[in-house]
């Protein structure tokens, strides 16, 4: 099994330089989930929308992902609500879940070998575990389809060794992420976001009515700038750094994997596998572990009776505290940031991106100011 190749630029709708002078109501800049559902959402709801992206949509780093979209974010339920508290916790996985529900129905019929499954989420101590169970009334309450089940269960889904129970999820999907993501720039074409060439040297500049926009050779007016996805490097004091992980694929595993449960998370939510199309498994392993390898064979020890088919390092962007930024640019009005999501599922990128584009005015849930 392998990642497959690289789609070509003709998957993807076709971009135009913009002139010397573009004035639109939106100008969405990025590439991935984020800035397609921030640029569709508005388009829907009427505004004019244009979208440049840094790179060309083929080299989007999202597509180095695992493409899966799981009703929940990345960061875990009992690690969000000490980290933010019990009702920001659950903006973060009611953004994700309407993120995933929405992606589903979205890829149906789309060529991108979409699958539907659940998601494990897996506990590395008792404690864990006895966090999951506190926080299983609130995930309910919240609308997420969850419950616990015991370990020997749990091996019925993926071939998973833990000696915890684990939460199970409903509504995960997996899919190949450059299809999938062509789908849906083609679906934003299809209700007229302007897709613009890229330009990775854009500058910006805020004025009391409007954001002027400057790439090599043309000037862009706007009433709302989105940085999204990849819109700007991670540098000191923008609340975002520079991250990578581990991506591994093995060959097939037990015969049927691909039709029952899509994916396992751990509970520290920096590791997400799942099965691939031919029954082995792909991982996505925070560079944080020493040797990604042997993490993703103790996690799964059926793994290592079969070949490791690919291993590289994927680099992404994410917030200072591993949470992604969605709100309004510091002291700014018009500027609106959709950033660190690289190490999120998509889920969580495409739910902002929508919650942004219902209402573009309203302060984020994901505050980049809290870095200030």
């Amino acid at each position: 099994m392998s990642a497959g190749p690289r789609p070509g630029e003709a998957l993807f709708p076709k971009t135009s330089a913009p002139q010397e002078t573009l004035e639109v109501q939106a100008l969405i800049a990025g590439v991935g989930p984020a800035a397609l559902a921030a640029a569709e959402g508005l388009a829907r709801n009427g505004l004019q929308v244009a979208l440049i992206p840094p790179v060309s949509w083929a080299q989007a780093p999202v597509l180095e992902g695992a493409g899966a979209a799981l009703p929940l974010p990345g960061p875990p339920w009992p690690a969000l609500c000490r980290r933010l508290g019990r009702q920001e916790a659950r903006r973060y996985w009611e953004v994700a879940a309407e993120g995933a529900a929405d992606l589903r129905m979205r890829l149906i019929g789309a060529e991108c070998d979409l699958e539907r499954g659940g998601v494990l989420v897996l506990a590395d101590e008792k404690g864990d575990s006895e966090e999951m169970v506190e926080g299983l009334a609130d995930l309910v309450e919240a609308g997420i389809a969850a419950r616990m089940m015991g370990p020997s269960a749990a091996t019925g889904y993926l071939p998973v060794e833990t000696g915890f129970p684990v939460m199970y999820l409903g509504g995960a999907a997996s899919f190949h992420p450059a299809r999938a993501l062509a789908a849906l720039a083609a679906q934003a074409a299809g209700i007229g976001v302007r897709f613009l060439a890229p330009c990775a040297g854009l500058c910006w500049t805020e004025g009391s009515k409007e954001v002027e926009v400057a790439g090599s050779g043309f000037l862009i007016r706007t009433g709302l700038l989105v940085l999204a996805e990849g819109a700007f490097a991670a540098e000191p004091g923008t609340g975002l750094v520079r991250d990578e992980a581990h991506l591994l694929w093995t060959g097939p595993l037990r015969q049927g994997v691909t039709r029952t449960t899509i994916a396992a998370a751990a509970d520290q939510g920096r590791e997400i596998y799942r099965s691939g199309p031919e029954g082995g498994l792909l991982a996505w392993i925070s560079a944080e572990s020493a040797d990604p390898v042997e993490r993703l064979r103790r996690r799964f020890p059926e793994t290592r009776r079969v070949e490791i088919l690919g291993h590289r390092r994927v680099p992404c962007v994410r917030g200072e505290d591993g949470l992604p930024l969605a709100g309004f640019a510091p002291g700014s009005r018009r500027i609106r940031i959709l950033e660190g999501f690289g190490a999120q599922p998509w889920s969580l990128a495409w739910g902002a991106g929508q919650d942004l584009a219902r209402s573009p005015g309203a302060q984020g849930w994901a505050d980049p100011g809290r870095f200030r």
